[in-house]
Order: C-alpha cells, then sequence, then structure tokens
C-alpha cells in the first residue's frame, strides 16, 4: 500500500512536470524524453508492484479447515 502511494505520487509530479507551464520554464534546458522515460519506469514499477501484491494474495494458502487423520497401525506386538 505504501509503495503503492508512493509510486502514484512520483508519477503525478513526473506528469506535472511534463506538463506544468511554470515547471517547463525551469527545466527548458532539461530534455524531455528523459522525463519521458522516467515515467514510463515509474508505470512500469507501479505495474510490477501490484502484480507482486496480487500474487501475494494468491498464493496465500489456508490450512484453517485442513482435517487431517492419523492412524496408527498395531504392529502386533
Amino acid at each position: 500500500m505504501k509503495t503503492s502511494i508512493i509510486l502514484i505520487i512520483l508519477i503525478l509530479f513526473n506528469t506535472t512536470a511534463l506538463v506544468s507551464q511554470a515547471i517547463a520554464i525551469l527545466i527548458k534546458d532539461v530534455n524531455p524524453w528523459l522525463f519521458i522515460g522516467i515515467e514510463i519506469l515509474l508505470l512500469i514499477g507501479y505495474y510490477a508492484n501490484i502484480v507482486v501484491k496480487d500474487v501475494g494474495k494468491i498464493s496465500n494458502i489456508d490450512f484453517s479447515n485442513l482435517n487431517v487423520f492419523v492412524i496408527k497401525r498395531n504392529t502386533g506386538k
């Protein structure tokens, strides 16, 4: 949950840097493809985080309803 929120905030900040005119003046010498690349990496990181979290939820095995019967065999002693 915390990682997802951080990634969403970073994606929003990066998108703001690409779109905002005021920030564009400050970063006028920076290549916009750098920000586009960072945006893509952040989106991939967010997707990977969601997938890993979902796999963790799916792979959680619940043994609370497991009924195991152990039968001891008499060996004739």
